[in-house]
């Protein structure tokens, strides 16, 4: 599998982990915490990363600069 798989592949990862996540609120439980909130700051944090590692990937650039769009 190759890197832009793999990076799409992750991407999928993490967008399925956002879903299961929601809006939950965080929480205690016998004085162990869980913050959904955390987690989701994470995840949508690696989600911009893995996004602009896909356009570097894809030579996705903004046409205004002087970079054309390349699909294979």
């Amino acid at each position: 599998m190759g890197t832009l798989e793999l990076l799409k592949q992750r991407k999928a990862d993490i967008l399925a982990a956002l879903q299961s996540i929601g809006v939950k609120p965080d929480y205690s439980v016998d004085g162990e915490s869980f913050s959904h909130a955390s987690n989701r700051a994470a995840l949508l944090q690696e989600l911009k990363t893995i996004n602009e590692l896909i356009i570097a990937e894809e030579n996705l650039t903004d046409p205004d600069i002087g970079v054309f769009y390349t699909r294979n």
